[in-house]
Order: structure tokens, then C-alpha cells, then sequence
């Protein structure tokens, strides 16, 4: 009987409470991406494993493919008789290749490893090469049978997606906030998505923001994803006036818009693409002078990347084109902004333009969309 085993990698590593938890979400997530494209899946699971039994297999492979929390996926053949599926591989390996089996035993009773291997191996014409194959054959014995199969299908590992908490991303444009989400998804958070408008045009949209989003969506297959659009530019325009404070200035109250929805959404943290002295306003000590504008924990995933690094990353899970193409430079960035803010001058420059009743202001005129 033909089905696609699906492997955790660090789930199995997780005590019994903590990974019963994460294999159910993961299994929820999976069935919830397979409904989204009217695939029907039956899932089976095991102590290490996942059994998901399905006739749509190709399309299942993409959804399996674009789920944090497997290490590999494959066709699976499970029998009583390895000796009787075996004999289908040697088809698969051409007259001039090498192959080699692999066996692994969860009941270990009986033959080992070693004999397995030797026993089954016989059974192919084929030559043996034990450390350069061209073609691997796999055989689990496990109490309720012997599994084979031959091609392991590379996940994107992490965790489920959902099972570590919300939150609240601080999306842009750009490729650095983008990755810097892919990376809390992959270790399993939910993103709320805020974008903040700091142009001084109130008809500037969020649409390099939204394809990010959208991007991103796919390692969330079947979920809606919520973004809260502020427009900020009557503060922007205040901000300016302070010449090489503006970028602080403008940051600590992005903070602080944040702050206020992150508490609505009950969020455990916030998310920026922030990486140390990119640019004038992240330098240790500009982004000490950030944090004490908010009680909330700050995550800043990609804050030891350098520039090249992120380009990489973002070109590899599909953000960079749309960053490039949507993404727009402010036009508010003094020519010398400062790099070591005084926190006592800040502070007293927000108490005399009243902070508070911006913040409030920039708050009360939010936009949520849900895709």
C-alpha cells in the first residue's frame, strides 16, 4: 500500500507533553492547507512519524514542501515481504549505477541492520557502492511493518506553524522585514502584520507590503493573515523639524503604534528586520534608545546579517523581486542623521510636540485587512 510518510526532525527531540502539542498543530496545519485546495488526506500518526494517505499526490508535495515542522517527506511501501518491493527498485537504477540500502529498525528484533541490508541487497543486479551511490534504497522495520521507499523529499524543518505564540510583525516594503518574518514563522509564530505609512502623501498604499505578505502566506497555507495599515505622516512631517533626530524620532513612535496593537492582539512580541549599524537609526546604541519607548520585547531575527545575507535569503523564499521592484526609500532620512541619540534630549523633545496625543491620533485612524 502506497502513502507519504512525513518526518519531523526537532519535534522528536521535544519532551512527550511538548511534542503530542506540536505534531497535533502540525497535523492541524496540514489538513487545513490540503482542505484550502480540496485535497482530501487521511493522516495516521505514529511516534516519529506521520502516515497521510491521499491519491493527489503532486499537489499534496508542494503544501508538504512549504510546511515548517518536517524534516523530509516520501512515497512510502509498506509490506511484509521487503523482498517482493525491493525487486521494483533495480528498474529505477540503470545498468552502470551503484545503489546502495539503508535499513533502520524501530523493533529490533530479529535480523539487524546489517543482515537487512546484505539480504535485500542480493536481491539487485545492480553494483553495490555503499558510500557514493547513485541510487539510495530505505527500509524502516517497524512493529507494524517494513517500509521502503527510495527518494527523501527535503522539508523547510522549524516548527508548526502557530505552535510558539503571535507576533506582531513590523512589515515594510522591503526585503529585511520579509525575512526577518519568514524566520519567526519558521520557528513557529503567528504573524499579525502592521504597516506604517511615513510618507507625507495620505494616499500612499501598502502594496510592496501586501506581496510580502502574500508571499509569505504560503508557509501558512489555508490561514488568513491580518494586516493593520497607520498612516503616520502628519507626525513624519513634525519629526523633520528635529533634522538629525528624525529617524529615531520617527522609529520610537513606530514602536509605539506597535505596542498599542500588539496589546490589542495580544501579541508576545515585536518583530522588525532590523540588523546592527544597516543604517544610522540601528546602531546599539540607537536601538537601546528604541527600546525604552516600549514595555514589550523586541525580536530582531535578522539583527546580525549583513545586507548580502538577507538579499540571499529573501531571493530564496521568493520576497526579493517584489521588495526590489515595490519597495520606496523615505524621504524624510536627514543627510547627517544622528548615530548616538541622547535618550534624555529624545524624551524631552517628545514631551514639548505631546507624543502621546500623536500616538493616539496616528491610532485612532487604522486600517485592518484580512487575506
Amino acid at each position: 500500500m502506497k502513502q507519504i510518510m512525513i518526518k519531523f526532525g526537532e519535534l522528536f527531540l521535544k519532551s512527550d507533553p511538548v511534542k503530542k502539542r506540536f505534531i497535533n498543530k502540525l497535523v492541524d496545519n496540514i489538513k487545513i492547507a490540503a482542505k484550502s485546495e480540496n485535497i482530501k488526506i487521511n493522516i495516521n500518526k505514529q511516534r516519529d512519524r506521520l502516515f497521510c494517505q491521499t491519491d493527489q499526490f503532486e499537489k499534496m508535495k508542494e503544501i508538504l514542501q512549504n510546511q515548517f515542522g518536517i524534516s523530509y517527506f516520501t512515497i512510502v511501501e509498506k509490506t511484509d515481504d521487503p523482498k517482493k518491493i525491493i525487486k521494483k527498485f533495480e528498474k529505477e537504477i540503470g545498468k552502470n549505477q551503484s545503489f546502495a540500502i539503508r535499513a533502520k529498525r524501530s523493533y529490533k528484533i530479529g535480523k539487524s541492520s546489517k543482515e537487512i541490508e546484505n539480504e535485500l541487497g542480493s536481491e539487485i543486479k545492480r553494483k553495490v557502492n555503499l558510500t557514493n551511490p547513485d541510487k539510495e534504497i530505505f527500509v524502516d522495520v517497524c512493529k507494524d511493518g517494513t517500509y521502503v521507499y527510495s527518494k527523501k523529499i527535503y522539508g523547510s524543518k522549524g516548527l508548526p506553524f502557530g505552535s510558539s505564540g503571535k507576533v506582531l510583525i513590523l512589515l515594510s516594503g522591503g526585503m529585511d522585514s520579509a525575512v526577518a518574518t519568514w524566520f519567526m514563522i519558521k520557528r513557529g509564530c503567528y504573524p499579525i502584520f502592521l504597516y506604517i505609512n511615513n510618507s507625507s502623501n495620505d494616499n500612499a498604499n501598502a502594496d510592496g507590503a501586501l506581496k510580502n505578505m502574500e508571499m509569505l502566506s504560503k508557509w501558512s497555507k489555508g490561514k488568513k493573515m491580518k494586516l493593520y495599515i497607520v498612516n503616520n505622516n502628519k507626525a513624519i512631517l513634525k519629526f523633520s523639524e528635529y533634522k538629525k533626530f528624525t529617524c529615531v524620532l520617527c522609529k520610537r513612535m513606530m514602536y509605539r503604534i506597535a505596542e498599542r496593537i500588539g496589546i490589542k492582539e495580544n501579541v508576545d512580541g515585536i518583530v522588525t528586520g532590523e540588523s546592527i549599524a544597516q543604517v544610522a537609526s540601528q546602531t546599539l546604541h540607537n536601538l537601546f534608545v528604541l527600546n525604552s519607548s516600549v514595555s514589550i520585547p523586541i525580536y530582531r531575527p535578522v539583527i546580525g546579517f549583513d545586507k548580502s545575507e538577507i538579499i540571499s535569503i529573501a531571493k530564496e523564499i521568493g520576497v526579493y523581486k517584489s521588495s526590489i521592484s515595490l519597495s520606496k526609500n523615505c524621504g524624510f532620512v536627514p543627510n547627517k542623521p544622528s548615530t548616538r541619540s541622547n535618550i534624555e534630549k529624545i524624551e524631552d523633545i517628545e514631551k514639548n510636540i505631546q507624543i502621546k496625543k500623536m500616538l493616539d491620533e496616528s491610532v485612532n485612524n487604522v486600517i485592518t485587512m484580512t487575506k
